[in-house]
Formats: C-alpha cells, structure tokens, sequence
C-alpha cells in the first residue's frame, strides 16, 4: 500500500507542477501580447503569481503555496490592466463564491479609479475567455483591452 500511495503522490506532484507550467506558459503569452501592444508589464521577480510560502498573515501553518494563482499587470498611458488567469465568482442565487481556475479576467483603471467597497470580491472582470489561449484570443484580449481603456475616456 505504501509504494501505491508513494506513486500516486508522485503522480500527483508531477501533474500539479506540468499544469503550473502550463499555466505559466500562457501568462507569457499574455504578457508577449501586452507587451506588443504598447504596455510595459511587470516581469520582475514574483510578478505575476502568487507567494510559495503564503501564510495569510501567519494564519496558515504550513504556508500555502499560491503560485498557481497568475496575473498579468501592465500599464501604458496612466491606465494600468490586470489580466488574471482565474477570476472569482459569486453565484447570485447562493451567494456562494467560486473560484474560476482558467477563466481569464480583465481589468482597466487609473490609479485614482476608487474601489467600490460594495463589492465584497472587489472584481467584476470576467471575460469569456478561456485558458489555453489561441493566438486569436489573445487578438481578442488586447481589442478588450482597448476597449476598456476608451470606456474610461
């Protein structure tokens, strides 16, 4: 039993750590695509995806590995954009609130935009995008982008 439990965990390490660079691969993508279009995108460090020792302010023991939870974040002009590689959701009838792993999220503002504080998960930036993006999706992301961006004008 233990050698089976062995390999499964083995297994399971192995696929995690293939999805996340899956997962990875398409935030270069996204950043490829930003990039291309004029905005400068933070590359530098832990950009992008989450700590590898979270500790929700020293309420987790052990830490949590949040690495899997990617974005992207540029800014061009005084608009920044955050496209995140899942979004949060919260079902109207149950109030229930999910976490929509691969459902790409966009979001445009200025660094005066205030925060609407009624708004208990602070995002209303689900697209109808989908990971793994083809190259017309991300065609399609940028044109989403710059429409945002004109809405604000």
């Amino acid at each position: 039993m233990t050698d089976a439990v062995s390999s499964s965990t083995d297994s399971f390490i192995s696929a995690r750590d293939a999805y996340r660079g899956a997962r990875n691969a398409q935030r270069l993508l996204i950043v490829d695509a930003l990039t291309s279009a004029g905005f400068t995108v933070k590359t530098r460090g832990t950009a992008g995806r989450g700590l590898t020792k979270y500790t929700s302010g020293g309420r987790l023991t052990p830490s949590f590995d949040l690495t899997n939870w990617m974005w992207v974040e540029g800014r061009r002009d005084g608009v920044y954009v955050m496209v995140s590689l899942q979004v949060l959701d919260q079902d109207p009838n149950s109030l229930n609130v999910h976490a929509l792993i691969d459902r790409v999220g966009v979001d445009v503002f200025r660094e005066t935009d205030p925060i609407d504080g009624s708004d208990p998960l602070y995002e209303r930036a689900t697209t109808t995008l989908e990971l793994p993006l083809r190259a017309e999706d991300l065609l399609q992301l940028v044109a989403l982008v710059e429409k945002k961006i004109a809405a604000l004008s």
